[in-house]
C-alpha cells in the first residue's frame, strides 16, 4: 500500500473528527432522550398514583384518613424527606392543629411536636392564608417568617399550601420538605418540578375529598337528627294513635249511651202526645200547639236514631236483616204521602216507571231512612214551584259493567230535583261524615251533615252504591243502585217471609216534611213563605181577636206592664217557618207582632216600621243574627237604640259573647222557657218606653233651653249696622239651628278710637250661649267703666271671669281689633280665632294678628300686632262658622271661597257686602239650616 499524502491524511483526520462530533452529539442526544423518558416515566407514575390516590380519596369518610394517604405519598412516592399537615380544630375556631406528621423524625422530636398549634392570626401565615395559594422556602426563596415555621416543624426548604375551604378561609396547612438540599435521594424543592405539580394536584383533590367528607359528616349528623325526629315523631304518632282510639271508643260508647238513654223519654212524651193530638175536648189553640210539640218530638226521634246509627257504623256494630219488599207500589207509597207537602210549596212531584213491580230484598227500617233522606233533601234544595221527579229502572249486568258493582242484574232509583245543584269541587265530599257544604253563621239549609254519609254506608250494607251528578243553579240526581236476588246478601241475614209487601212511611221519616207545615188555622198567624217584609203579619191593635181560651197555656203566661207594654211593635226573624209562627203566637196577645223570613228581610222591616223590640235567630241564609244586629246599631237615629235579642241553639259561651260584643242587648240560648223570654220581652221593651219619654222631656228641655238663650243671646248682642264720618260697619251673628257660643260687640272712645271685639264659644248649646252673654256683658262693663281702659286688662278679666264661671267646661277663641284714626294706627289681639282680614285699596288682601291661647285657659295669653293703615281700608272679622262647613256635593266650603267672597264685595258698603256674603254662605251650607253660628263683621275707617 501506498503511503497516503498529507493532504490525504488531514483529509481523514478531518472526516474523523467530524464522525466523532456527530458520535458525541447522538450520545448527548440519546443521554437528553433518555432523561426525557425517565422524566416522562416519573411523572406517568405520579400521575397514576395520583389518579389511585384520587380514587382512595373519594372513598375516605374522615380527614384523618385522608392525611394519612397523603402523608404517605408524599414521603414515600414523591421523595420528600418530611411531611406535616395542620387542620383547624373547629369550623368556628382561629387555630390550627397538627394532625399528621409523617416522614424521618426522632421520636422525641415527633412527641414534641404534636403539641403544636398554630393561629390564622400568626403574621408569619399571611402569605399563605392571604393569597391563598402555594408558597415555596428555598435557598433561592426567602420567608423569614415561613422559615422560623420551618424550623418549628423540622423543615430547611419547603412548599407550604392552604388547603381549600370556604374563600379566604383555609381548612387546613400542609408543610412538605427536607432537612438539607444536599442529600441526594431527596427531592429538590423547585418550582415546575413535576413533584412541585404533583403535590399541587395532591392538594387539590385532597382538598375536594375533605370538603366530601365535611359535607358527609353534616349529612350523616343530619340522618341521624332525621332518624331521631322521626323515631319521637313515630312514637308520639303511634301515642296519639292509641288515645284517639281510646277516645273514639269511648264517644262510640258515649253516643250508644246517650242515644238510648234519650229514646226512652221521648217514646213516654210522644206517647201521651198522640193521646191528646186525638182528643176532641181539647181546644183549637191547645191542639195547634200540641201538634207542634209532637211534630218536633218525632224530628228530635229521627235525629237520635240517625245518631245511633252513626255510633253503631263508627263501632264497626251495624246489621241488618234484609226481606223482601214490593218496590214501585213502596216507593208509589211514600210518593202519595208527600204530595200534601209538595202542592203546599207549589212543587210538582212526580213517579215514573217503565217495569212491573219489583221484588227487593231490603233491610225496612234502612231503606226508609235512605229513601226519605234524599226525598227530604230534595225538598229542602228545592225553591217553591220547582220539581222533583222519582224514576224506577232496571238494569242489566252489561249495563252495569263500568259502575262500582258490575255483576248481576239489579235496579236503579234516581231522585232529581231543580234545585240549588252542587258545586263540581263538593261533589267529592258530600258523602263524607260531618260534612256541610255551607257551614256558615249564614247558611240557609239546616242539618248535621251525617244523613248523606248514612245513605252512602246502608247502601254498602244492602251491596249497592249511590251516586250524583249535579250542575250548579240547575238541580241534581241522586242515583241508588240495588241488586235484585239474594245472592249477594248474607244468608244469615236474610229473613224469610213468605210474600213480598209494601211498607209506608213511618211518623218519624215524615217529621221533616210535616214539622213546618203545623201553623195556626188563623189567617193572621201563617207566615210561612213570607217574602215580602212590608206585610205586617199581626197588628194585634187594630185587629184584635177574640179573648184567648181559658185554657191556652200560652195566653195563661202572659203578665204585663199595660201602660208601657201594651202595643209595642216586636219584629220576630227567623228562617225557621214553625218557630217563627210559635214565637208570633207567644207574643200575640200583648205585642204588635212583625216577622221576616231572614236577617235582610227583617232589616228592611225596621227600617220601615221602627220596631220596639227585635227577637231574632243567630244562624239564617243571605243575613245571619250578629249581621243584622250590627245593621241595626250602625243605623241612624231611634232605629240604632232598637235592642235585639238573639235567639239561637249555639248555647255555649263563646256565642254568647259573640253576640253581645256586636251589640244584642240579650240572649236566650234554645230551648227557652216561654215565661223567660216574655219577662226579658217586658223589661227590654219598658226601659225602651222609658226611655223614650225621658229622651222626649230632654228633647223638650233642650229647645226651651236652647230658645232661652238664643233670646239671651241676641239681646246682648249690638246691632248690626253703624256709620259715622270716621267709620262704617256691617256686622251679622245669625244663630245656628243648636244655637252655638259666636258673639260680637264694638265700643267707641270719646277720643275717636273704635274697638270691635268677635269671638266664639266651644260647642253647641245653652252653656255656650250663656258664656258668650257672660262675654259681651264682661266688654260693656269694663268699656264703661274706663274707656281709656286697656284691652289687654279687659281680655285678662274676661279670661278669669271665663275661668271663674266654666271651671274649665268651656273655651273662648277671640279677637280684638282697635283702631285710631288720630294716629292712623290699629292693634290685634288674638285668641285662638282667625285673623282679622286687612283690605287696602289697590293690594292684595292681608291677614293680620298673631296667634295666641284661647281664652279660659289658666295660661291665658294673647298674640299682639300693631300696624298702620291709610284712611279707605277695610278690615273683616269673622268666626269659623263661615267657611268651616260642607257643600252639598260634600266637599269643604273652605276660607279660600270666604276670602273670595270678601275680596270680590271690597267696593260694596259694609252692610250690603255683609248680606251677600251672608246669604251666600248660607246658601252652599249642606242642610237649609246653619250648622254652626254664622258671624261676620265688616269695617271701613275713612
Amino acid at each position: 500500500m501506498a503511503p497516503l499524502d498529507l493532504d490525504e491524511h488531514a483529509r481523514l483526520r478531518a472526516e474523523i473528527d467530524g464522525l466523532s462530533k456527530q458520535v458525541r452529539q447522538l450520545i448527548r442526544t440519546e443521554s437528553a432522550l433518555y432523561q426525557q423518558n425517565q422524566a416522562f416515566d416519573a411523572q406517568v407514575k405520579i400521575y397514576r398514583r395520583l389518579s389511585d390516590i384520587g380514587h382512595q380519596f373519594n372513598g375516605a369518610r374522615s380527614a384523618e384518613t385522608i392525611a394519612d394517604l397523603a402523608a404517605r405519598f408524599i414521603v414515600y412516592e414523591l421523595n420528600f424527606e418530611r411531611f406535616a399537615v395542620f387542620f383547624r380544630e373547629s369550623h368556628d375556631s382561629a387555630r390550627f392543629k397538627l394532625m399528621r406528621l409523617e416522614g424521618y423524625y426522632d421520636r422525641a422530636v415527633a412527641q414534641g411536636l404534636e403539641q403544636l398549634i398554630l393561629d390564622e392570626s400568626d403574621p408569619r401565615l399571611s402569605a399563605i392564608l392571604r393569597e391563598g395559594q402555594s408558597v415555596i422556602v428555598s435557598p433561592e426563596v426567602q420567608d423569614p417568617g415561613l422559615q422560623e415555621i420551618g424550623a418549628a416543624v423540622g423543615m430547611d426548604e419547603f412548599l407550604a399550601y392552604p388547603i381549600g375551604g370556604e374563600p379566604g378561609r383555609a381548612m387546613g396547612l400542609l408543610f412538605s420538605g427536607n432537612t438539607s438540599a444536599k442529600a441526594r435521594y431527596q427531592t429538590r424543592v423547585e418550582a415546575g418540578s413535576n413533584f412541585a405539580i404533583g403535590l399541587t394536584n395532591l392538594v387539590n383533590e385532597a382538598t375536594i375529598a375533605l370538603n366530601n367528607v365535611r359535607y358527609y359528616q353534616e349529612l350523616e349528623q343530619e340522618r341521624k337528627l332525621l332518624e331521631i325526629k322521626v323515631e319521637e315523631r313515630t312514637l308520639a304518632l303511634q301515642t296519639a294513635y292509641e288515645d284517639l282510639k281510646k277516645l273514639d271508643e269511648l264517644k262510640t260508647r258515649f253516643f250508644a249511651n246517650v242515644s238510648h238513654e234519650l229514646r226512652t223519654p221521648l217514646t213516654l212524651s210522644i206517647g201521651p202526645l198522640d193521646l191528646l193530638t186525638s182528643d176532641a175536648s181539647i181546644p183549637p189553640s191547645a191542639q195547634r200547639n200540641l201538634e207542634v210539640l209532637r211534630a218536633n218530638q218525632h224530628r228530635l226521634l229521627r235525629l237520635i236514631n240517625d245518631l245511633l246509627d252513626f255510633s253503631k257504623l263508627e263501632a264497626g256494630r251495624m246489621t241488618a236483616r234484609f226481606c223482601p219488599i214490593l218496590l214501585i207500589e213502596t216507593l208509589k207509597e211514600y210518593v202519595t204521602t208527600l204530595e200534601g207537602a209538595a202542592r203546599s210549596r207549589g212543587i210538582s212531584l212526580s213517579f215514573e216507571t217503565s217495569s212491573e213491580d219489583i221484588e227487593l230484598y231490603v233491610d225496612r227500617g234502612k231503606f226508609e231512612k235512605i229513601a226519605m233522606n234524599l226525598l227530604s233533601n230534595a225538598f229542602k234544595f228545592t225553591p217553591n214551584g220547582g220539581r222533583i221527579d222519582v224514576r224506577v229502572h232496571k238494569v242489566s249486568a252489561a249495563s252495569c259493567a263500568d259502575t262500582p258493582h258490575p255483576s248481576g242484574e239489579g235496579v236503579r232509583i234516581d231522585i232529581s230535583d231543580t234545585g240549588i245543584g252542587i258545586a263540581p269541587e263538593n261533589l267529592a265530599i258530600i258523602f263524607d261524615r260531618f260534612s256541610q257544604v255551607d257551614a256558615s253563621t249564614t247558611r240557609k239549609y239546616s242539618g248535621t251533615g251525617i244523613g248523606l254519609a248514612l245513605v252512602k254506608e246502608f247502601m254498602e250494607l244492602h251491596g249497592g252504591y249511590v251516586d250524583v251528578e249535579s250542575k250548579l243553579g240547575e238541580g241534581s240526581t241522586f242515583s241508588l243502585y240495588f241488586r235484585t236476588g239474594t245472592a249477594h246478601l248474607p244468608s244469615d241475614a236474610l229473613d224469610a217471609a213468605p210474600t213480598a209487601d209494601v211498607i209506608g212511611p213511618t211518623r218519624e221519616a215524615l217529621s221533616e216534611f210535616l214539622v213546618d207545615d203545623v201553623g195556626d188555622e188563623d189567617d193572621d198567624l201563617d207566615v210561612d213563605g213570607m217574602t215580602d217584609v212590608d206585610q205586617e203579619v199581626i197588628d194585634n191593635a187594630d185587629e184584635r181577636r177574640d179573648a184567648p181560651d181559658a185554657n191556652d197555656e200560652t195566653d195563661a203566661l202572659i203578665t204585663v206592664d199595660e201602660d208601657l207594654v201594651t202595643g209595642a211593635k216586636v219584629v220576630v226573624v227567623d228562617d225557621t217557618p214553625s218557630l217563627r209562627k210559635m214565637l208570633c203566637r207567644i207574643l200575640r196577645p200583648t205585642y204588635r207582632v212583625y216577622a221576616a223570613e231572614d236577617g235582610l228581610a227583617g232589616l228592611e222591616l225596621c227600617r220601615r216600621i221602627h220596631p220596639d223590640l227585635v227577637i231574632s235567630d243567630m244562624m239564617m241564609p243571605r243575613m245571619s243574627g250578629i249581621e243584622l244586629c250590627e245593621a241595626i246599631k250602625a243605623e241612624t237615629g231611634s232605629l240604632a237604640r232598637t235592642p235585639v235579642i238573639l235567639v239561637t241553639a249555639r248555647a255555649d259561651m263563646s256565642s254568647k259573647l259573640e253576640g253581645l260584643e256586636h251589640g244584642a242587648d240579650d240572649y236566650l240560648a234554645k230551648p227557652f222557657n216561654v215565661q223567660e223570654l216574655l219577662a226579658r220581652c217586658r223589661n227590654i221593651i219598658r226601659l225602651r218606653k222609658q226611655e223614650q219619654r225621658i229622651g222626649s222631656v230632654q228633647q223638650q228641655v233642650l229647645k226651651r233651653d236652647l230658645a232661652l238663650a238664643g233670646a239671651v243671646q241676641s239681646l246682648m248682642l249690638p246691632e248690626g249696622t253703624y256709620t259715622d264720618e270716621t267709620f262704617d260697619i256691617g256686622a251679622m251673628c245669625q244663630p245656628a239651628s243648636v244655637v252655638g257660643g259666636d258673639w260680637w260687640w264694638y265700643g267707641l272712645r270719646r277720643d275717636g278710637s273704635l274697638l270691635t271685639v268677635i269671638g266664639d264659644v266651644t260647642s253647641h248649646g245653652a252653656g255656650p250661649a250663656m258664656v258668650a252673654a257672660t262675654a259681651i256683658g264682661t266688654c260693656r262693663t269694663h268699656f264703661q267703666l274706663s274707656e281709656a281702659a286697656d284691652v289687654g286688662q279687659l281680655l285678662a278679666l274676661m279670661n278669669h271671669n271665663i275661668l271663674d264661671v266654666c271651671n274649665g267646661d268651656y273655651w273662648l277663641s277671640l279677637a280684638a281689633l282697635d283702631l285710631n284714626p288720630a294716629l292712623e294706627t290699629f292693634r290685634v289681639w288674638r285668641a285662638g280665632a282667625p285673623p282679622p282680614m286687612q283690605l287696602i285699596p289697590g293690594e292684595a288682601m292681608r291677614p293680620v294678628g298673631a296667634p295666641g291661647t284661647l281664652v279660659g285657659d289658666v295660661d291665658f295669653q294673647p298674640g299682639v300686632t300693631d300696624g298702620r293703615y291709610v284712611p279707605g281700608q277695610r278690615f273683616a272679622l269673622f268666626t269659623d262658622g263661615a267657611y268651616d262647613f260642607r257643600m252639598p256635593s260634600g266637599r269643604a266650603f273652605g276660607l279660600p271661597r270666604l276670602l273670595r267672597l270678601i275680596e270680590k264685595t271690597r267696593h260694596e258698603p259694609p252692610s250690603k257686602a255683609r248680606d251677600a256674603i251672608c246669604t251666600s254662605v248660607a246658601e252652599n251650607q249642606r242642610t237649609n239650616a246653619l250648622e254652626d253660628d254664622l258671624t261676620l263683621v265688616l269695617i271701613d275707617a275713612f
